[in-house]
């Protein structure tokens, strides 16, 4: 199956006491697409589930902490090399933002030190010219 919805524009929102919330959608959205493809019989799959008592491999409870259930076309190699490749780009990623961040931090504080700097060179002069003036008006 592969078929397109033309976005109807009120099923996305939950109204509550005059409060509106939109839970997606938006004036840019023109539909939604939707996708479905069938494995051939007998195609190799891999499975990461929880096994039931029946010896069938399914979700895990609800009760249970763990809640990944995967099925997939892709070898679990497959599947490690990609996740593994996204935790770097991710990691990578965040670890340029934090250093992106440290420098606007390093930038502040130098600028602050050289603004409080430059306000305390300044200062003395200008005490210096309202005291000539104030003596120059006694006088």
């Amino acid at each position: 199956m592969n078929r397109f919805e033309n976005d109807t524009g009120g099923e996305g929102s939950i109204t509550l006491g005059g409060l509106t919330v939109n839970l997606g959608g938006g004036a840019r959205t023109i539909g939604y697409r939707y996708v479905e493809s069938v494995l051939p019989v007998d195609a190799p799959v891999y499975v990461l589930g929880v096994a039931k008592e029946v010896g069938h491999i399914g979700a895990p409870a609800e009760e249970d902490g763990e809640k990944r259930f995967l099925i997939s076309h892709r070898s679990e190699e497959q599947l490690e090399k990609k996740y593994r490749r996204a935790a770097l780009l991710l990691g990578l990623l965040a670890v340029g933002l934090f250093l992106f961040g440290a420098i606007f931090v390093v930038v502040g504080v130098v600028a602050g030190i050289f603004a409080i700097g430059a306000a305390a060179a300044i200062e003395p002069s200008g005490a210096v010219a309202v005291a000539e003036r104030v003596l120059s008006v006694r006088s």
